[in-house]
């Protein structure tokens, strides 16, 4: 298993595509402390926001409007010319039927949300191979 480079300095750069701003906000806040520049988007913003930032990774959470969100993923992908772009897609339904809605997504993983982000797919990113390095986020305060 791909293990980041701690001392990189350059941050994987996530797309998370979420249309709830708590959950994302969640998964924000996690991501950013393991060291991940993460960009939220909900999904009518997905397309600019992958063309303007470029990521190396998107996030697609699939709580609502399955096909339509399945839709996005392909239409950023298409965009920015990278249909193989690694994603993680999450959902609050079984793993099982995860996998099978999601079929054809190439995605690096597939995991079944929870409100609380302990994990955040951190191991998820470590699979997506040598861009998933940390870095140092700023204070916001």
């Amino acid at each position: 298993m791909f293990k980041p480079n701690e001392t990189a300095l350059d941050s994987l750069d996530v797309l998370f595509i979420e249309d709830d701003p708590r959950i994302s906000e969640l998964y924000r806040l996690k991501l950013e402390a393991d060291g991940y520049l993460v960009r939220i988007v909900k999904s009518d913003g997905a397309v600019g926001a992958a063309q303007a930032h470029r990521p190396e990774i998107i996030f697609l959470d699939l709580s609502s409007g399955i096909l339509e969100q399945l839709n996005v993923l392909r239409e950023v992908r298409q965009a920015i010319g990278q249909p193989g772009l690694p994603s993680i897609v999450l959902a609050t339904s079984n793993a099982i039927e995860l996998e099978r809605r999601g079929l054809g997504l190439s995605a690096a993983d597939y995991l079944v949300r929870t409100p609380y982000p302990a994990a955040a797919g951190k191991s998820s990113l470590t699979k997506v191979g040598p861009t998933a390095t940390k870095r140092t986020v700023p204070d916001r305060s």
